[in-house]
C-alpha cells in the first residue's frame, strides 16, 4: 500500500500519508530549529497497546530532542487540563506532542492554550450553558505569553480535534464545548499507521460523524450553497463507501486490517481533517447541524459516546426536518434535493439502512434510556444550549421531549422489554408538531 505523502497549511500545517509519523521530527525542526524539548501527551492505551509514542519518540530523538511522556486515561476534564498545564509549566517543553483520540488532543489543546491565557480555564464556570468562549488577553489587545507549539497526532477518526478551533472537556457533572482560535494545533501529523490499531466499533462511529458533518450542516440550513454544497457532498459520498469497507471487515470477523483497510481508514482521517478546514464550511451556520447538542447532553446522562446517541437520535431528527416540523432546521425541499445527491427515496430511510449496516445502535433504550429520562434530558440540553445560545435555534423544550422520545421508541410504539425484543427497523414519521410534543402521532 502507498498513500504517499504531502503536505497542505488550512492553517494548521496538515503533514499526510506514508512516513507522516517517522518524518516527525523533520517536520518539528523545520519549523522550530531551536526546539530541544518535548512533552508527548498520550492516551495510555496507545501508549500500550501500540508502537505509536514510541515512534514518535524516535522521530524527535533523530533529530536530537528530549522528550517526557505524561499518560492520560478517561474522560479529559477540566480538573486534569489544569493539571496537565501545571505539568507542563514545570518541564517547560519547548514543544508538546498529542498522541491519542479526540480526548487527549482536547486536554491537550485546552491546556497549552491556558498556558498562553488562564482565561481558557477560569472561564469555564462563568456561562451559564454549556458553550466556553474565553475572552482572552490577545482577543483585548494584550500580548499573551509564549506557548509551545502543540502537534496533534491522531489515533482515530471523526472528531477532527487536529485541525479545528474546539475542544470538550467534562467540566464538574457536564461536558462544555471550548471554542477559541487559541485552541488550535500548529502542526497535525495524519499518518495511515495511526489508525490502523484503532478498533473497528471506533472507526465506524468516527465515519458516521465525519458523514454528519458534512451532511448535517446541509440538513439544518434552508437554503442552498451549491459550490459548498456539491464539495461536501463528493466528500460525503466517499465516507459511506470507506465506512462501508471498515463495517463489512467487522462484520466478517476479519482479524486484523489488511492494507485496503488501512487506507480506507486513513482517507477517513483525511475526510475528518477536511470537514474542519476546507471550503465546503465556508459561510455556514457553526450551529446548523442542531442534533450535537442534544447528543452530547444524552451521552453525559447515559454515560456512553456522543456518537452512539447520534446515531439513536438521527433517523427521527431527519424525519422531523423532512416533515418541516422543527421550526428554524432546514427545509422538506433542501433535504430532499439533499437525499437526491445520495439516494433513491428519502433521507431518513437511506440513513436508518446505513446505521443498521454499520452496527450503531437505532434507539435511546438500547443505550440504557427509558421514560424516565425523557423530561431529565430535555431540562438538560435546555439549560446547557437553549437560549441565548444560539444552539438550538427555535426549537423549544416540547420539541427536544419529542425528539428524545421518537427515539427512545423508534418503531412508534412503546416497547415492553429492551433492544433484545425487537428487531431494528426504520421508524414511521414521528408527529413533531411546532405546537406541541406528540410523540408519535
Amino acid at each position: 500500500m502507498s498513500v504517499g505523502g504531502w503536505t497542505w497549511h488550512v492553517p494548521t500545517a496538515v503533514v499526510a500519508g506514508d512516513g507522516a509519523l517517522d518524518g516527525l521530527g523533520d517536520a518539528v525542526r523545520s519549523r522550530w530549529p531551536r526546539a530541544r524539548t518535548a512533552l508527548v501527551v498520550a492516551d495510555a492505551g496507545v501508549a500500550t497497546a501500540t508502537p505509536l509514542v514510541g515512534r514518535c519518540r524516535a522521530a524527535l530523538d533523530g533529530v536530537g530532542m528530549s522528550t517526557e511522556v505524561v499518560e492520560h486515561r478517561g474522560v479529559p476534564t477540566l480538573e486534569q487540563a489544569r493539571g496537565l498545564l501545571a505539568r507542563a509549566r514545570e518541564a517547560a517543553p519547548d514543544l508538546v506532542v498529542a498522541v491519542g483520540g479526540g480526548s487527549v488532543l482536547d486536554l491537550a489543546k485546552v491546556a497549552v492554550a491556558a498556558w498562553g491565557d488562564p482565561a481558557v480555564v477560569t472561564s469555564a464556570g462563568r456561562p451559564r450553558g454549556g458553550l466556553v468562549t474565553p475572552t482572552t488577553g490577545a482577543d483585548r489587545g494584550v500580548a499573551a505569553d509564549p506557548t509551545p507549539p502543540l502537534v496533534a497526532v491522531p489515533t482515530t477518526v471523526g472528531t477532527g480535534s487536529e485541525v479545528s478551533t474546539v475542544a470538550c472537556l467534562l467540566a464538574g457533572e457536564r461536558k462544555k464545548l471550548w471554542v477559541h482560535p487559541s485552541l488550535r494545533p500548529a502542526v497535525a501529523v495524519v499518518d495511515p499507521e495511526a489508525t490502523r490499531h484503532t478498533p473497528r466499533p471506533v472507526v465506524v462511529e468516527g465515519a458516521l460523524e465525519v458523514l454528519l458533518r458534512l451532511v448535517g450542516p446541509l440538513v439544518g440550513e434552508a437554503a442552498a450553497r451549491p459550490v459548498q454544497d456539491a464539495l461536501a457532498l463528493a466528500v460525503a459520498r466517499e465516507v459511506v463507501r470507506d465506512g462501508d469497507l471498515v463495517a463489512r471487515s467487522s462484520s466478517e470477523g476479519t482479524r486484523r486490517p489488511d492494507d485496503e483497510e488501512v487506507a480506507a481508514r486513513h482517507r477517513l482521517a483525511l475526510a475528518s481533517v477536511s470537514t474542519h478546514a476546507t471550503f465546503s464550511s465556508a459561510g455556514r451556520d457553526p450551529f446548523a447541524h442542531r442534533l450535537w447538542y442534544l447528543a452530547n447532553e444524552a451521552s453525559t446522562l447515559l454515560t456512553t459516546t456522543k456518537m452512539a446517541v447520534t446515531s439513536a437520535l438521527l433517523v427521527p431528527y431527519v424525519q422531523a426536518v423532512e416533515h418541516g416540523r422543527l421550526p428554524g432546521v432546514g427545509h422538506p425541499r433542501r433535504v430532499a434535493a439533499v437525499a437526491g445527491e445520495l439516494c433513491t427515496g428519502p433521507l431518513s430511510r437511506w440513513l436508518a439502512d446505513l446505521r443498521t449496516r454499520w452496527g450503531l445502535p437505532g434507539s435511546l433504550r438500547e443505550l440504557g434510556a427509558d421514560e424516565a429520562h425523557l423530561a431529565v434530558l430535555t431540562d438538560l440540553t435546555w439549560r446547557s444550549w437553549g437560549p441565548p445560545l444560539p444552539a438550538l435555534g427555535r426549537m423549544r423544550r416540547h420539541h427536544l421531549t419529542a425528539l428524545y422520545a421518537a427515539a427512545l421508541d423508534p418503531l412508534g410504539r412503546r416497547a415492553r422489554a429492551g433492544p433484545a425484543a425487537g428487531r431494528r427497523d426504520p421508524a414511521p414519521a414521528g408527529a413533531i408538531h411546532e405546537g406541541g410534543g406528540d410523540l408519535h402521532g
